[in-house]
């Protein structure tokens, strides 16, 4: 199913750009033009929400996307597509629009995952910084140059005047 709703999808959104799945959380990551926008989990649609777009989710009672964890519930901001729009390519094109706008204003496209900087465990070697070869700043490289006065020319590759 998730194929077939995705071709439709495809079909649907193509006004918006070029969609895309990637199997994800056991369902379908949708992209459009890179940016992910959607999840389809157990063939229901859930479109991405956010602080500026969740109230219209929440008046159309759309329900928020929920999985267990750790003997609790848990909700991310993904809100299940009203079954009017699911057979109204006007109504699923206002949605998806909620959904991509929400994208758009947190960045969420491929490859923005935001990682955490690693730190090396207990007892681990480090590594040694390598030492930094070219000057920092324009001050600091006409400080490491020899006196060639105001009208020489300066070969910047060995700090020398030019003949």
């Amino acid at each position: 199913m998730a194929s077939d709703f995705l071709d439709y999808l495809s079909e649907v959104l193509r006004p918006l750009g070029s969609v895309r799945g990637t199997r994800m959380f056991g369902g379908t990551g949708v992209y459009v033009d890179g940016l992910f926008c959607a999840l389809i989990i157990d063939e229901v649609l859930y479109f991405k929400g956010d602080d500026e777009n969740e109230a219209a989710f929440k008046a159309a009672a759309c329900a928020p996307f929920t999985y267990e964890k750790k003997g609790g519930v848990c909700s991310i901001r993904y809100y299940r597509v009203p079954d009017e729009a699911l057979d109204d390519p006007v109504q699923m094109m206002q949605w998806a629009r909620l959904g991509l706008g929400a994208a758009l204003r947190k960045g969420a496209g491929e490859g923005a995952k935001r990682t955490k900087p690693k730190t090396p465990k207990a007892g681990a070697p480090t590594r040694a910084r390598p030492t930094r070869l070219a000057p920092r700043s324009a001050a600091d490289l006409s400080a490491s140059m020899p006196d060639a006065g105001d009208d020489a020319v300066v070969d910047v590759r060995k700090g020398r005047p030019k003949p």
